[in-house]
């Protein structure tokens, strides 16, 4: 499946206003076939993601620059994101949908498009959907489903399970949360937070259209909407 991917560029506001929105403003499109799971992005190039590629483009012309491929019968399945950091793609990975779920983080080489590296998380939380890096800590989320693709037509985990977790730098678990029912019950039951790919910033973490945050003076386990 080819899919479009709009480039844009973010225009910060300038103001003491917390509530105030970031705008977006579209300056260019490109149809790119990889661009199903979704896109990482450094200086020059974007990186469309699908479940078994990766295709880097360069930014002002779109065009190809090189790509990974992964072998049909696996072992990578289901990538679902990928962020840049000191020249390596690092890849959410799952084998989404098949049962029990297990995760990876699948690490790439961004100048050769070559495979380098993995974590495994084993079976722990669910599905592996997105990756970030802020303040000297890993941020991921783990999808769960409502989804009858579990045994005998059960729920793939059942989306209420669905996890955010902070790790230090060599992926032990600092801290978790959950996410929201008002913001769960906005999703169909495969359609799950945590399927593009998100940034926390100051703090907050952006899922989908939507804002959450958890800060220090925050209590319980659950992520507290700000927009």
């Amino acid at each position: 499946m080819t899919r479009t991917f709009a480039a844009a560029a973010l225009a910060l506001c300038l103001t003491l206003d917390a509530s105030a929105k970031p705008t977006l403003e579209q300056i260019g499109e490109f149809t790119i076939k990889e661009a199903n799971q979704a896109v990482g992005v450094d200086d020059k190039h974007f990186y469309a993601v699908d479940n078994q590629v990766i295709g880097k483009y360069e930014k002002a012309t779109g065009k190809l620059v090189s790509r990974y491929e992964g072998p049909k019968a696996g072992p990578i399945l289901h990538l679902d994101s990928a962020m840049l950091k000191d020249g390596k793609i690092y890849a959410a990975h799952s084998n989404y949908p098949e049962w029990p779920m297990t995760s990876s983080l699948e690490i790439f080489d961004a100048a050769t498009m070559k495979h380098v590296g993995t974590h495994s998380f084993g079976i722990q939380w669910g599905s592996l959907t997105w990756v970030d890096w802020k303040d000297g800590y890993w941020w991921m989320t783990f999808a769960n489903y409502d989804r009858l693709l579990g045994p005998n037509k059960t729920p793939y985990g059942h989306k209420a399970n669905t996890l955010m977790v902070k790790f230090t730098p060599d992926f032990r678990v600092v801290e978790t949360w959950t996410l929201p029912k008002a913001l769960l019950d906005r999703f169909e039951s495969h359609e799950l937070p945590g399927e593009r790919p998100v940034r926390p910033e100051g703090g907050s973490h952006v899922i989908h259209d939507s804002q959450y945050r958890r800060t220090e003076s925050s209590c319980g386990t659950t992520l507290h909407s700000w927009g």
